[in-house]
């Protein structure tokens, strides 16, 4: 009994260490792993840091090359405008000039006229005096011909002048609208861009949606809008009348037209708002291609911005913009 006793004591011993060397294993296996683990953690964390440091460096580049060209082009701007503004202010005196002196060349015409017609009537003994004064009349008017002469060319030049320098501001124009059109499309602030001559939809959308179920008043808006803004391009619509405002001759738009009158019954006011406004926009800014334009937009006063004041606005947000970058740089 004893013997069977010893035997069974030393079995279970021997299970007991078979079973602790298991766990040692699995310890040692599962300490490996986590060591593992850790390192892999270690790496990772170090791939985490060189991907941030990589993103501040590239912010940093993309922010400083951003801010070149943004500069870069402002210069090139700033100066078109300063040039601009100094012709126009030029031609503006010029023209008062010729306002000036096309009058007082007038009035010498008038003058030296009334003079021959008084000579042509004198008679008698003074005739040698009479013949001096004509020689004298006729020099003073050869000068004034002269003159008007030098006027008219001059004019003509200031038309040349003022005729090269809309045509640059419109490319200085048309460059901003290029370069920054994304730039001034997602900007929030009163200056962006405009499509003028384009239907604003949201009056469509709002009266369909009040007046059909849901699902069938986004369908009918669209349909409504894509038919007007095509009625709107079609150069064989034409539904403006001329009034004379403050002795000026303007085209409005003509209330008793057919088309414009059914739209203000079937769909309201708003909607014919809209419509009458893209009318108005493309008869002014594009009336011969017919097909809206972007131009550059003070939304705030409801006219077209100057190149001033979309350069001010640029350059108020290049340093908004710069301030942020630098900001989200020193998060990282």
């Amino acid at each position: 009994m004893g013997t069977f006793m010893g035997n069974l004591a030393l079995e279970m011993l021997e299970e007991m260490g078979s079973k602790c060397d298991e766990l040692s294993i699995a310890l040692n296996t599962a300490i490996d792993e986590k060591d593992k683990l850790y390192e892999r953690y270690v790496k990772d964390m170090r791939k985490m840091q060189c991907i941030r440091d990589d993103i501040a460096l590239s912010l940093s580049q993309e922010n400083e090359n951003f801010r070149s060209e943004l500069e870069s082009r402002k210069k090139v701007l700033d100066e078109q405008a300063k040039d601009l503004e100094r012709r126009e202010t030029q031609i503006n005196l010029e023209k008062q000039y010729l306002t000036f002196a096309k009058k007082e060349l007038m009035r010498k015409l008038d003058s030296v006229e009334g003079k021959f017609s008084e000579l042509n009537n004198t008679e008698g003994e003074n005739n040698s005096k009479v013949q001096q004064e004509m020689e004298a009349l006729r020099k003073e008017l050869k000068e004034t011909i002269e003159e008007m002469e030098h006027v008219v060319t001059l004019n003509r030049t200031l038309m040349v002048i003022e005729r090269r320098s809309n045509h640059e501001l419109q490319e200085a124009r048309q460059a901003l609208i290029d370069g920054f059109h994304d730039f001034l499309s997602h900007s929030r602030g009163a200056i962006r861009i405009k499509r003028l001559g384009e239907l604003d939809g949201k009056p469509f959308q709002n009266v369909c949606s009040q007046k059909l179920p849901a699902g069938e008043g986004d369908v009918k808006s669209a349909e409504l809008c894509s038919l007007w803004q095509e009625l709107i391009q079609n150069s064989e619509w034409h539904p403006f009348k001329i009034v004379s405002i403050d002795g000026n001759l303007h085209e409005v738009i003509d209330e008793n037209d057919e088309k414009l009158t059914a739209l203000k019954l079937e769909w309201g006011e708003t909607v014919y708002d809209a419509v009458s406004m893209a009318l108005s926009e493309i008869n002014e800014y594009n009336a011969s291609g017919r097909y809206a334009v972007s131009e550059l937009w003070n939304f705030k006063e409801e006219r077209k911005a100057s190149l001033k004041e979309v350069i001010q606005y640029i350059l108020k947000q290049l340093k908004s913009l710069r301030g942020s970058k630098r900001r989200r740089y020193y998060t990282y």
